[in-house]
C-alpha cells in the first residue's frame, strides 16, 4: 500500500509541475515522460501496486478560465494523455492556479501542500471505494508526502 501511495503522489506532483507550465500539448509530453522515466526506476513492487488510474486534472486559471488534462496510467506508466481532461476518473485533482504556484514556491511545499488543502484550494478525490483509500492514506502519511518533496522540489 506504501508503494501505491507514492506513485499516485508522484503523479499528482508532476501534474502540479504541468500547471504552471504553458499548457501545450508538449509541455505536458515533457512531463509525463519525466514521470515515466522516475517510475521505470521504481520497485517492481510498485509498479504493480499503482495499477491502472483515470485522473482528470482541473487547474482553476488565475483569468477565471479551467485548464483540465487528464491521464491514464498502465502498470503505473502514463499511456495516454487526454487535453480537455478524461471520462470516467478514478482520480479528480482541482486545484487553483494560486496554490499551485504557492506550493511549487514554498521552502516546505508539504506543509504549504497541506495549507492550500485545507483552505479548499486543492483537492484531491478518489471516486472508487479503492482510489479512495490509496488518496486517504497518501494526504495523512507526513513521510510520504515529505519523500515526495524530496525527489520533486530538492
Amino acid at each position: 500500500m506504501r508503494y501505491t501511495v507514492i506513485g499516485l503522489l508522484m503523479l499528482f506532483v508532476v501534474s502540479l509541475s504541468i500547471a504552471s507550465a504553458s499548457f501545450t500539448q508538449s509541455q505536458i509530453q515533457n512531463y509525463v515522460d519525466i514521470y515515466n522515466q522516475r517510475i521505470d526506476g521504481a520497485p517492481e513492487l510498485l509498479k504493480g501496486l499503482i495499477g491502472n488510474e483515470r485522473i482528470d486534472l482541473n487547474i482553476s486559471s488565475n483569468d477565471g478560465s479551467i485548464f483540465s488534462v487528464g491521464f491514464e496510467t498502465q502498470n503505473a506508466r502514463v499511456s495516454r494523455t487526454v487535453m480537455g481532461g478524461i471520462q470516467n476518473p478514478t482520480i479528480i485533482v482541482s486545484a487553483t492556479e494560486g496554490a499551485i504556484e504557492r506550493i511549487k514556491a514554498s521552502d516546505d511545499p508539504v506543509a504549504t501542500f497541506q495549507t492550500e488543502k485545507g483552505y479548499g484550494q486543492l483537492n484531491i478525490e478518489g471516486t472508487t471505494f479503492v482510489t479512495k483509500l490509496k488518496l486517504a492514506a497518501v494526504l495523512s502519511s507526513l513521510p510520504v508526502l515529505k519523500f515526495f518533496s524530496s525527489i520533486f522540489f530538492g
